[in-house]
């Protein structure tokens, strides 16, 4: 329920499956879960004032093969996205902003453009804003995507692991800002204004990991970094990119320390 008295009701049907295969010197693993939203919602960001339908749904998988020191894994996501957010159907599944997916992408990229349409989607030359803008920005949560993330892990010392990847992110719907996408005619349109498609790049990964037992519970330590290559569904109009906009090779970071109690 939020601030306004506008209520979004439904449920969740929730799967998920683990199977381990014993391959001799090696162990391959197979993990999947698959989720489906059902109800109605007056909680969208939406020019409508009425009541609409929620219909979404979500998959995650992981295959890791384990062998010795090395580890060859690949994540598929696909959460489903919303074409059109004035057609009285919500659609549009988006993860928990704490499942990580990639370094740069969805966690800095996305988050900082489904921000930027907070104010897009306010402005006076809309004529009719939209409501509920306070929920457009992604907040770093995975959305709208088709993605697969191979990578390749090894163990250097005891506890110490290095691993990489490369993230190829897929956006089953154009991802479309609204404000724009109104002001472009219907065309869809990026937050940054350039004509999006229904791809939002491809990430480079490395990281490095240290997990060991201090006084009695787990320490983990690690640091990762990435190269994010935007697609056609992150362009920026040359109005943008005139005003400091940048969709070339995108590099970001970030360190973590977890203390399990």
């Amino acid at each position: 329920e939020g601030a306004d008295g506008k209520r979004a009701n439904y449920g969740i049907i929730d799967a998920s499956v683990t199977f381990g295969f014993d391959l001799g010197e090696a162990m391959l693993l197979l993990d999947a879960e698959a989720a489906y939203q059902h109800g109605t919602t007056e909680l969208e960001p939406t020019g409508l004032l009425v009541k609409q339908d929620l219909r979404a749904f979500a998959w995650a998988g992981r295959t890791t093969l384990l062998a010795d020191r090395l580890s060859v894994a690949i994540d598929s996501l696909f959460l489903s996205g919303d074409s059109d957010a004035q057609d009285g159907s919500v659609t549009l599944f988006r993860a928990y902003p704490n499942y990580q997916f990639g370094v740069v992408l969805f966690d800095q990229v996305v988050r900082a453009q489904s921000a930027r349409s907070v104010a897009t989607a306010t402005a006076p030359t809309l004529g009719a804003p939209f409501n509920q803008v306070e929920r457009l920005p992604s907040e770093g949560a995975p959305t709208d995507t088709l993605a697969f993330f191979p990578r390749v892990g090894y163990r250097l010392l005891s506890g110490l692991d290095v691993y990489g990847g490369v993230l190829f992110a897929f956006a089953p719907v154009v991802p479309r800002d609204p404000a724009n996408t109104k002001l472009a005619g219907g065309a869809a349109r990026t937050a940054l204004g350039g004509a999006s498609e229904g791809y939002w790049g491809t990430e480079y990964d490395l990281g490095a990991r240290f997990r060991a037992l201090a006084w009695g519970s787990l320490l983990t330590l690690g640091v990762e970094g990435g190269a994010l290559h935007p697609g056609p569904a992150l362009n920026a109009s040359a109005v943008a990119r005139a005003s400091g906009a940048d969709d070339s090779l995108l590099l970001g970071g970030r360190a973590f320390a977890n203390y399990d109690f």
